[in-house]
């Protein structure tokens, strides 16, 4: 399972937060880089961290239909998609 959370940057730029339940797949944390640009790599929380816009959105859809991954989209999130 991915979950999907907003995270909100020191300066203020809403991003994407994408991170794996175990057991994490190392096959699946590289598809995850490709969400979005630039990705930053968070080790403690095995997450990727990007952008948030609706090319990462569909992204991340790709990349959990491709790998047979459902997405928890946490509340937070689906609130600020839903403003966009």
């Amino acid at each position: 399972m991915l979950t999907a959370r907003l995270h909100v940057t020191r300066s203020k730029a809403n991003h994407l937060r994408v991170s794996q339940s175990p057991p994490q797949r190392d096959d699946l944390k590289h598809a995850l880089q490709r969400i979005g640009s630039p990705a930053r790599w968070i080790a403690a929380e095995w997450a990727w961290d990007a952008p948030l816009n609706p090319a990462a959105v569909a992204r991340l859809d790709e990349v959990a239909r491709q790998f047979g991954e459902k997405i928890e989209w946490a509340p937070e999130l689906k609130a600020t998609l839903r403003s966009t």
